[in-house]
């Protein structure tokens, strides 16, 4: 099952972040990087879905996706860049694969779309 859950990352003092949802309280998580914030997220929607159930108790049907058969429309955190003069193709390797491995953890190839660029900044 597919459910759409508005996040709110608060940014904490010590690093990383905490993560609450405004139409789900009892969801509640932390995580270091955005990555892991929204492993744990998964973690702790099913955890939140686990207590509803042993309450008796059911999510807000809004949050559930119906069908997803068809088109999906997904609003999901996206990695900012600032360009700089240096392409990507002249980045040291470790800094491509620190590139490469985030859009491939978030679903995203863009192996070409990145070797066009003009120029990457990983700040």
């Amino acid at each position: 099952m597919l459910y759409k859950i508005p996040l709110v990352l608060d940014p904490q003092s010590e690093g990383g972040f905490t993560v609450t949802s405004p139409i789900l309280p009892e969801l509640v998580t932390e995580g270091d990087t955005v990555e892991e914030v929204l492993a744990n997220v998964q973690d702790a929607l099913l955890a939140v879905i686990e207590a509803y159930r042993d309450l008796g108790r059911s999510l807000p049907a809004s949050l559930q996706l119906p069908d997803t058969s068809g088109s999906v429309w997904l609003e999901t955190l996206v990695a900012t860049a600032s360009f700089c003069k240096m392409p990507y193709t002249r980045l040291p390797v470790k800094s491509r694969q620190i590139i490469d491995t985030f859009f491939e953890q978030m679903g995203l190839f863009l192996g070409p779309v990145l070797h066009g660029l003009k120029g990457w900044n990983v700040a």
